[in-house]
This record gives structure tokens, C-alpha cells and sequence, in this order.
């Protein structure tokens, strides 16, 4: 299991972790930014920190988990490069209805960031 943590002046910005999930060629990741570290890069140099680690580590595909309706993480997610794979309908609730939960990976052969 990687962990990350990304500070400014003491503070912590942001927090990133990735672990082994469902097969060993797969990595799951979750990635947070403190609210008033959002939009400032805080999420992105964590999660491309993430899938340097990711390869070292020999890892083939890093996926993660985003609630379908929060457009912000699902943009984050297809700037770095990865695409959704499946969404999965009602898998929990929050505040009295229904979340559904989208799926998206990323390849880690592809040297991009």
C-alpha cells in the first residue's frame, strides 16, 4: 500500500492512497484535498505521485470508485488519463436517495501523465 500526503506551510493539503484491490495486477486509489487546497494542483501532483509508485510497484491498471453525479472527481479522473469503465446503479445511499457508483480505470503501460 502507498500512502501520500501533500502539505503547505505546516498543513496538510491533501491525502492520496492506492492498495491492492481485487486481483494483484490491480491497484484502487482515493485521493483528497483539503477544501481549501481544491483547484490549486494539490490532487494532481498526488495522484500522478500515485501512478509513479503504481508502476514501480508492478502494478497493470489502477481503478477508481467516484459517485456518478460529482462531475469534479470524474473530470480529475479523465485529465490523467483514465475512462469509465462501468456504472453501477443504487449501490448506496447518502441523505435519503439512491448513489449510483461509476468505475473508471487507467492503464499503466501507457508512460503518459
Amino acid at each position: 500500500m502507498s500512502w501520500w500526503r501533500c502539505g503547505r506551510s505546516g498543513s496538510s493539503a491533501g491525502a492520496a492512497t492506492a492498495a491492492s484491490a481485487r486481483r494483484r495486477a490491480t491497484v484502487e486509489h482515493s485521493v483528497y484535498a483539503a477544501p481549501e487546497a481544491q483547484g490549486q494542483g494539490v490532487g494532481s501532483v498526488l495522484q500522478r505521485q500515485l501512478i509513479v509508485q503504481a508502476r514501480q510497484d508492478g502494478y497493470h491498471v489502477m481503478v477508481a470508485g467516484v459517485d456518478a453525479e460529482n462531475a469534479a472527481p470524474l473530470r480529475f479522473h479523465e485529465r490523467l488519463g483514465f475512462v469509465q469503465v462501468a456504472q453501477f446503479r443504487q449501490v448506496d445511499r447518502k441523505f435519503g436517495r439512491w448513489l449510483d457508483l461509476v468505475f473508471l480505470q487507467r492503464l499503466l503501460d501507457d508512460e503518459t501523465l
